[in-house]
């Protein structure tokens, strides 16, 4: 068993040195389905998953919620976590060992943020992979505090270099008053670094709102 779930001081104690955060998931559906375990407040929320068609699909994102946290094996290793794991409204997912242990944590999540399934197979659409330290759970992006921000457009800490890199890639709020709305980018800006939607969102994106983008 790779996992053990702490509802008391919520945390999600691992006993290998490699998961997913799909896996995370599954496992603590499990968990949540034995004994009495439904008392403890709830530990994370997934969306995504949706079929697109065509072989594609949104891949799931977990955002561990309440306080729970997930807790590396007391030893010296390297962690890897593969796919979308994140806090809700911010924060790191992982907390540091009990004992005096080195744990390098490392995420391994696609930029290119699709699945693909062709003919019914279990294999990825090759997407570029990035590796970065503890603190990656950071999403690809960040509302910019500013005067003309509105439903349908708004300044974001986006810095690329070519007009509509990101049209038609899907945007989403993972915190603030907006957080789990998607819709579709029509237009980037790069001398505003303004970021437009086709469809407005319910609101307007506050300041520090963090958001992923989901390219296909």
């Amino acid at each position: 068993m790779a996992f053990t779930f702490d509802g008391p001081s919520k945390r999600i104690i691992l006993d290998k040195t490699s998961t997913t955060a799909s896996e995370i998931w599954s496992r603590y559906a499990d968990w949540l389905a034995l004994s009495d375990n439904s008392k403890w407040p709830l530990a994370m929320t997934q969306i995504g998953g949706d079929d697109l068609g065509d072989g594609l699909a949104i891949p799931p994102y977990i955002f561990l919620k309440n306080d729970w946290k997930v807790r590396p094996m007391e030893s010296s290793h390297t962690l890897t976590i593969t796919g979308n794991l994140f806090v809700e409204g911010g924060g790191d997912p992982i907390v540091s060992t009990l004992g005096n242990y080195n744990v390098l944590v490392k995420s391994v999540v696609p930029v290119q943020a699709q699945a693909f399934t062709p003919n019914g197979s279990a294999s990825t659409l090759v997407p570029p992979l990035y590796t970065q330290g503890v603190d990656y759970s950071r999403p690809v992006g960040i509302v910019v505090a500013d005067v003309s921000n509105s439903q349908l457009s708004f300044k974001t800490t986006l810095s690329e270099s070519s007009a509509d890199f990101w049209k038609d890639a899907l945007i989403l709020f993972v915190t603030g008053t907006l957080k789990h709305q998607t819709k579709k980018v029509s237009a980037f800006n790069p001398s505003t670094d303004f970021l437009s939607v086709s469809v407005p969102f319910t609101g307007v994106p506050a300041e520090s709102d963090q958001f992923v983008l989901i390219t296909f």
